[in-house]
């Protein structure tokens, strides 16, 4: 009997939002024939691509595998002088894939969140220079040298830097090759473009997002494609999800101007000095301390608790405890606070509490807010030829993903917090 295979497609943004227009496009009503799919996958808190695609592989919460924002936290470094969780060291939990090796199945990964340096056997990592890194050295020392470099040589003359459509188009071509040359048991592959036009156009954009909808139509005809010319189509699923939604951003938070206001920040010798900071997520923030003090803690409770009075359109929720660990948060963060739909928590200190981006002619997109948040699940679709004609399985859970895939390849993956969709 041939081996079971997985094809995990993460469609990064891909939301309850975008599903029924998905469906429009014929290579994703392909998907559907035979298919459990929903649109009520709620994600992880915070909304993050990388706190997610860490559970994804793991089947827990973030307070369990402990990647809980993209960023490292460093503060006051501006985004782009900032190092990101590119590593599996970071991850604090066994991954599916990693359950894989051990049990003699072969795996691969392209462009996917925190796999740099995985025991992951064809491995061309998402890692990006910082700070004058070479890219090229970074790509080599956190994938597998030879895959990488190959498949750079082989279609890495399309990219345009890090630059759409043409990033994704490149991985899809070595999701491809790597279907048709290597066949492995499990692959895993992350396509961002639609992330990346709703982040610089906001969600509002039809006549900017539909060839978005319809060049990623096209790449998943040609894994699809690539699943049956590999011969591999009957033992074959294809789970594609997104990892959260977006909302159309119009006004920006700025929490450390409250904090440099009442003296938690401050300016010494010509550098910024903290006992407490906020780190955003995007659409919520993390408050830090420098030093544990729950005295601390409530005063700066009771002045965000001033803000939300005076400026409903700021903040939306001050987390209790409670509330932070019923939504597995890491009990290292003393407090966090939600924003309301159409602002975003920013780092930035700039003069301003709450800045109107839009009356400056500035619309964006933004994530990381609340998982519970309405028009804000994320679509899935789990296709194989063994499965009905596209059923609507209802809710569904971001550590379901992990054991799903399990039972789908027939190996033990115990230590999680999900349910394989079949036991629902």
């Amino acid at each position: 009997m041939d081996k079971k295979h997985v094809i995990v497609l993460s469609y990064d943004a891909f939301s309850e939002l975008d599903f029924d227009k998905a469906k429009e496009y014929p290579n994703f009503k392909r998907l559907l024939q035979n298919s459990y799919y929903s649109k009520e996958l709620t994600s992880v808190y915070p909304t993050m691509t990388y706190v997610i695609h860490s559970t994804i592989v793991t089947g827990v919460y973030p307070d369990k595998h402990k990647v809980l924002n993209n960023y490292i936290f460093e503060p006051f470094l501006p985004a782009n002088k900032k190092s990101w969780h590119w590593y599996r060291e970071q991850i604090k939990a066994d991954t599916i894939y990693d359950a894989c090796k051990r049990q003699g199945l072969t795996t691969a990964s392209i462009m996917w969140p925190v796999s740099g340096k995985a025991a992951i056997k064809y491995n061309f990592p998402e890692v990006v220079a910082i700070n004058k890194e070479n890219q090229a050295l970074k790509l080599l020392k956190s994938g597998s040298p030879f895959f990488c470099m190959k498949m750079a040589a082989k279609y890495g003359r399309k990219l345009k830097g890090a630059s759409q459509p043409e990033l994704d188009n490149f991985t899809t071509d070595v999701l491809v090759d790597t279907i048709l040359t290597k066949k492995p048991n499990l692959v895993m592959g992350h396509l961002i473009e639609l992330d990346d036009t709703k982040h610089n156009y906001g969600i509002d954009q039809e006549l900017v997002l539909k060839p978005v909808y319809e060049r990623m139509d096209h790449r998943i005809g040609k894994v699809l494609d690539a699943v049956e010319e590999a011969g591999i189509k009957e033992s074959t699923s294809i789970i594609l999800l997104g990892d959260h939604g977006q909302f159309t951003v119009k006004k920006e938070l700025h929490l450390n101007q409250l904090l440099v206001n009442n003296g938690y920040i401050w300016r010494e010798g010509g550098k910024w000095k903290w006992k407490a900071y906020f780190q955003s997520t995007g659409g919520a923030a993390y408050l830090r301390l420098k030093e544990e003090s729950t005295e601390m803690v409530e005063a700066i409770r009771q002045l965000l608790a001033c803000i939300k009075a005076d400026y409903p359109d700021a903040i939306e929720g001050i987390l209790t405890s409670e509330e932070m660990r019923a939504r597995h948060i890491d009990e290292s963060i003393p407090l966090m606070v939600e924003a309301p739909v159409g602002t975003a928590i920013v780092e930035t200190i700039n003069g301003y509490l709450l800045e109107d981006i839009e009356a400056m002619g500035e619309v964006r997109g933004e994530h990381g807010y609340s998982p519970e948040k309405a028009n804000y699940h994320c679509g899935f679709v789990l296709s194989s030829s063994e499965l009905p004609n596209a059923k609507d399985v209802g809710a569904l859970q971001m550590v379901d993903i992990a054991p799903t895939i399990a039972q789908l390849l027939g190996i033990d993956f115990p230590r999680v917090d999900g349910t394989s969709i079949f036991h629902k």
